[in-house]
């Protein structure tokens, strides 16, 4: 084994986040698992140590005041051994390095909203000419800059700017001063932020209350994840226009969107009453509010609920090929709140809500956020694996895997957005661990497969083979299962005759079937798809035929089909993803999802199924055993579950020893380096009581794991011999990486 005490070489690329609130903690968290080193500059002691526990490198500094943060900074980075030359590495293309600015818009009392941002971005400036950091800087101003114009007119990047709001003002103070400056840069215009945790007036509408909103005015929505997508690609990607205006395209009025929230409760139908516009005059003997009169209206700061544009995303679609996860803001409430319910049930939350339409897009200032959504204070108590425990036990680093490796679960479209700097310095870190070939599982059968082999293949052919996944929905609506793809009559004899020809030009190795299979996809009348519905078998018996085996995801954990209560172990996880529970009368139980791949495996026995996910039962060994004793067609992989395998290490070491021949390595990657060696530790090493993930606080349960210190023989089935025996296409690879890797 190889064994060493050395720290891991930082990620070459550095990122400065200013502002890590809703959007900039979920941008520094994407860099972050990006394998990118991430400095979060803030103004609290407190939240620099929360910052520091999520695995960033915390700044205490106000970029108002006049204190050079540059010593701060260097200091910083000497102590977490990360060297000066990353602060200057760029090409004469793109920025590698950035530096974002998610600052809030709130104008203090006392402070002008055109030196608000201002002020903060000139000191900002001093201190990155002092360090000489060499990056491309990333501003999120906000729609609210837009000029109030015929009600429901197209606003785009040229459109006239004149905002009304003090929030907006300082935006657009500080968008000219980028426009004065020479620095690298590209400004975000995103419109109304939503996502979890930020949806106002929920219990409004639920209690029935009248809401004080025009039900015909328009209304502009991103979700903060595909918000955050914006960010990261703008940060890598050639820049074509220094100002892009972010919003998904779909422009709902207000009263579509409450109604449909309402409707996907079964809350009371909301009522509105058109805003009243008034301004509070006072006299010596009475204080009353008077009608603006409508020429000085044009020269008061406008609720947010008066907006009434739609927001042109053109420029934005043409520079790049962007697809949002969440097109619309049905797809992104739906996600949110498909068990909304039960954590109101649950907690008994107390929710006071705004009397805001949702802009969401910054923090406000105290006297617009007085209703502001709020939630129970967490616990200032650190939980279980954060804290430093007294045991002394060995920790082995492990840089490497023993033997070389095949990696069946990855994910470079879908997780690596096709980003070419990311699998360049992924190769280098297979290299490194010795992965000597990937899996990738995002091989759609459309215009996609493509454009993923061209990707993958172009400079490393050798390192990867693709699974095909099959793309139900199609050129359908989201929201109309009637329309979509799988409802053609032809649909299962175009995806048969598709895997034929792909498998006769050896582009695929298999074919992935994600969760939504038996979650998501619908028949036309509505009704979730079954999995062992008759309509596949043709799809399940040409894999047999091909020798192409199936790599199906079914279902998920127990904890995500459990009420979410503080008896369930992974309520954390699921209060920061509610769109990861699966109770309700709505979705099929676990058991009946196991059930019915089952049924398909042992009906197709001349077909190979891997189940993703340990078959998603990683916490129930002895179900799982149940299976592979039943189904010899029957394999499985570990990605993502070895923090339920790490704590039974006795059992798994047990499952792992007798079912040695049908067992196959996965991440569920890409991801960073020290999350790969944390499974090179987990299966090779008797270390005790570690993390079974690089951040803080973990993600899939709070607690740590054990290794199995599995046996030479068992370690090279479970790296690559049965997955060379399985998979088309490995053998030959896995020959070239051994020839290549031998000494001269």
């Amino acid at each position: 084994m190889f064994h060493s005490t050395r720290d891991s070489q930082p990620s070459p690329t550095l990122r400065i986040v200013v502002g890590c609130g809703y959007v900039g903690q979920r941008a520094a968290e994407r860099w972050r698992d990006q394998g990118d080193t991430v400095l979060a500059i803030t103004r609290s002691t407190e939240r620099a140590a929360q910052l520091a526990a999520l695995g960033f490198l915390p700044i205490v500094w106000d970029w108002k005041s006049q204190i050079d943060p540059a010593p701060i900074i260097l200091d910083t980075l000497g102590k977490h051994r990360i060297p000066s030359s990353m602060l200057s590495q760029s090409d004469a293309n793109h920025n590698r390095n950035s530096l974002l600015i998610a600052v809030s818009h709130a104008v203090p009392e006392g402070l002008l909203p055109e030196e608000q941002h201002v002020q903060g971005l000139e000191n900002l400036q001093h201190a990155i000419n002092q360090i000489n950091f060499d990056c491309r800087w990333i501003y999120l101003s906000t729609t609210g800059v837009f000029a109030d114009g015929i009600p429901g007119a197209l606003c785009d990047e040229l459109s006239p700017v004149a905002p009304s709001r003090p929030g907006s003002r300082a935006a657009l103070a500080a968008e000219s001063w980028f426009a004065k400056s020479t620095l690298p840069h590209v400004i975000l215009r995103p419109c109304g932020i939503y996502g979890p945790n930020r949806i106002p007036n929920l219990a409004a509408i639920r209690n029935g209350e009248l809401l004080e909103i025009d039900p015909d005015s328009i209304l502009n929505l991103i979700h903060v994840d595909d918000l955050v997508e914006v960010i990261d690609m703008v940060s890598k990607d050639t820049l074509r226009h220094s100002l892009y205006c972010v919003c998904d395209g779909n422009s709902p009025t207000r009263g579509d969107y409450y109604r449909w929230i309402a409707q996907h409760m079964n809350w009371p139908e909301p009522r509105f009453t058109t805003p009243h516009t008034t301004i509070p005059v006072t006299d010596s003997s009475t204080t009353k509010n008077q009608p603006i009169n409508p020429v000085e209206a044009l020269h008061k700061p406008r609720k947010r609920s008066a907006g009434n544009k739609r927001v042109d995303i053109a420029r934005l679609k043409n520079d790049y090929s962007i697809s949002f996860r969440y097109p619309s803001f049905k797809e992104g409430l739906q996600a949110i709140t498909s068990t909304l319910s039960l954590l109101l049930c649950a907690f008994s939350l107390l929710f006071v809500f705004t009397d805001l339409t949702p802009s969401f897009a910054q923090d406000t200032a105290k006297q617009d956020t007085a209703k502001q959504i709020t939630a129970p204070n967490e616990s200032t108590v650190p939980s279980a694996s954060e804290r430093t425990p007294s045991l002394k036990v060995k920790a082995t680093d492990v840089l490497q895997a023993m033997y070389p490796v095949v990696d069946v679960h990855t994910h470079f479209f879908i997780k690596g957005k096709h980003d070419p700097e990311l699998l360049d310095r992924y190769v280098e870190m297979m290299d490194r661990n010795r992965i000597a070939v990937c899996v990738s599982l995002d091989g759609q059968l459309s215009e996609r497969l493509p454009q993923h082999t061209d990707f993958l293949w172009n400079k490393y052919r050798d390192r990867f083979v693709i699974f095909a996944n099959i793309d139900f929905q199609g050129a359908g609506q989201a929201d109309d299962p009637k329309s979509w793809d799988c409802q053609k009559p032809d649909f299962v004899y175009s995806i048969v005759e598709r895997l034929r020809s792909e498998v006769k030009l050896k582009r695929i190795s298999g074919l992935k079937f994600f969760k939504d299979f038996g979650l998501r996809y619908r028949n036309a009348d509505g009704s979730l798809i079954q999995i062992d519905d008759p309509r596949w078998d043709p799809i399940w018996e040409v894999c047999g035929e091909l020798q192409i085996p199936i790599l199906i995801h079914t279902a998920d954990p127990s904890a995500f089909f459990r009420p979410l209560d503080p008896s369930n172990e992974r309520l954390g996880e699921l209060r920061n993803h509610p769109e990861w529970g699966f109770l309700g009368t709505e979705f099929p139980t676990r058991s009946e999802l196991h059930a019915a791949r089952n049924r398909v495996i042992a009906k197709h026995p001349k077909t190979n199924f891997i189940a993703a996910h340990f078959g998603n039962d990683a916490e129930d060994l002895a179900e799982v055993t149940n299976w592979l004793e039943a189904y010899p067609n029957l394999f499985v992989e570990f990605s993502s579950r070895i923090n339920e395998l790490g704590r039974q290490p006795f059992t798994s070491q047990t499952f792992f020893l007798r079912f040695a021949d049908r067992i196959l390595m996965g991440s569920d990657g890409p991801f960073p380096e020290s999350r790969l060696r944390i499974y090179w530790r987990f299966l090779e090493t008797n270390d005790e009581y570690f993390h079974y993930s690089e951040k803080s606080p973990p993600p899939q349960g709070d607690w740590r794991i054990y290794g199995l210190n599995l046996p030479s023989d068992v370690l090279q089935k479970i790296y690559t011999a049965n997955a060379s025996r399985l998979i088309p296409g490995i053998k030959e690879r896995l020959e070239k990486f051994t020839t290549a890797s031998k000494p001269e």
